[in-house]
């Protein structure tokens, strides 16, 4: 999982958002059939880097339906975070919502989610 973590981080970083997606989407089924999904923080990981992949991704996207499913996976991410029991991992779906905001065509909304993600991580003492 750790490899995986740091694989899609890479091609995030590299500007390769369909390598990182494709990578965390081939192996998701393997996630969500083993028990690391049962491990809280694990999972939020898991999650965080799905949704941010998808994200990444987008800018890649060959027509709107693969856009706008993309989209929908962030999406899905991001209410799974916000709605975590560690706390910690809720501003991640504030900062990924914000993303969705911001490829949506609705920059105030995504700096107005920004604004608030930059809150809840200094509330969770995640100040950086």
């Amino acid at each position: 999982m750790l490899l995986l973590l740091g694989e899609a981080f890479v091609d995030r970083y590299e500007g390769d958002g369909d390598a990182a997606s494709a990578r965390v989407d081939a192996a998701w089924p393997a996630f969500e059939r083993s028990m690391l999904g049962r491990v809280r923080v694990v999972r939020s990981q898991m999650v965080h880097v799905r949704g941010a992949s998808a994200l990444a991704a987008v800018a890649d996207a060959r027509d709107r339906a693969a856009r706008s499913a993309l989209l929908n996976v962030a999406d899905r991410a991001a209410r799974e975070l916000m709605s975590d029991p560690i706390a910690a991992f809720r501003p991640a779906g504030e900062l990924l919502r914000a993303g969705i905001a911001a490829l949506r065509g609705q920059p105030e909304r995504a700096l107005i989610l920004l604004e608030r993600a930059a809150s809840e991580f200094d509330t969770v003492d995640m100040a950086l």
